[in-house]
């Protein structure tokens, strides 16, 4: 009978991992970690900027179900919020919607995404609002009649997905209008990203103004505010709660919440 022979093991080393090797936090941990420091640095209040509203009020449908916590939700009008959702449309689309409140204002948005390649999606997005007629006084607070008054902003760029990572970029142009002689223009940068992983999707967006806007008529030139977006949304029992904070250079910053509930197959309550 032939004795069996064991191959004798040697111990695992032990010790501290090689100089030449470093170890990274996971971004799944990463992400997270960095929106909710951002959102919860700021205090729950409405933003008191009064030039160029539309840049912090809602536009489209899904904007306005989820009363603007979409920084992270893609949506047929959300390229003015994140310009990096642009890359979530795998299709040609076009949507227009239409915003109507009692005071005689309005909000009319248009917008279009087609696919150039697998990960590369081209958009547009034009919004214009009308706050109707405005009575105006002189300094000595006479009756001077009404103005119309009213903002656009047209947006065009462009957003690339590789798997769970997308990233936007747009170029802005934007005016107001406070009466026939006073109406100004200019110009910004729109940049976005959103990261998705599990049940959870993040989003970051970031609007730099290009320069002043002169309304004419000898007033002042109008500083435009810097504007960032961040939030995030998660995914529990085919249900979406969805977070974001705005925050402008000028005025306070504010969160909004929303919740997407569905029911059946076609129809989703939103709030």
């Amino acid at each position: 009978m032939k004795p069996k022979l064991f191959r004798k093991q040697r111990p695992a080393p032990s010790g501290p991992a090689p100089s030449g090797s470093c170890e990274y936090p996971p971004l799944s941990r990463v992400l997270p970690l960095a929106a909710l420091i951002i959102f919860c640095v700021s205090a729950l209040r409405a933003a008191d900027t009064s030039f160029l509203q539309m840049l912090f009020v809602p536009s489209d449908p899904l904007s306005i179900s989820l009363g603007g916590a979409n920084a992270s939700l893609a949506g047929p009008g959300s390229f003015l919020i994140n310009p990096a959702h642009a890359a979530r449309s795998t299709r040609p689309t076009v949507a227009a919607a239409r915003v109507l409140w009692w005071e005689d204002i309005s909000l009319s948005s248009l917008s279009a995404y087609l696919p150039l390649s697998a990960g590369l999606t081209a958009g547009f997005c034009s919004l214009s609002s009308d706050y109707g007629s405005i009575d105006a006084y002189s300094a000595l607070d006479s009756p001077m009649g009404s103005v119309r008054a009213g903002d656009s902003f047209f947006a065009a760029g462009a957003g690339y997905r590789a798997g769970a990572f997308s990233a936007g970029l747009s170029v802005v142009t934007l005016s107001q209008r406070l009466s026939a002689e006073n109406e100004g223009s200019a110009s910004a940068l729109h940049g976005g990203a959103e990261y998705s992983f599990r049940f959870m999707h993040t989003g970051f967006s970031y609007f730099l103004p290009m320069g002043e806007m002169d309304l004419g008529g000898g007033s002042s030139p109008q500083t435009i505010p810097s504007v960032m977006r961040a939030g995030l949304n998660f995914s529990f029992l085919g249900s979406r709660l969805s977070a974001a904070g705005t925050f402008p250079s000028d005025g306070a910053a504010f969160q909004s919440f929303g919740i997407e509930i569905p029911v059946g197959e076609v129809l989703r309550f939103r709030s």
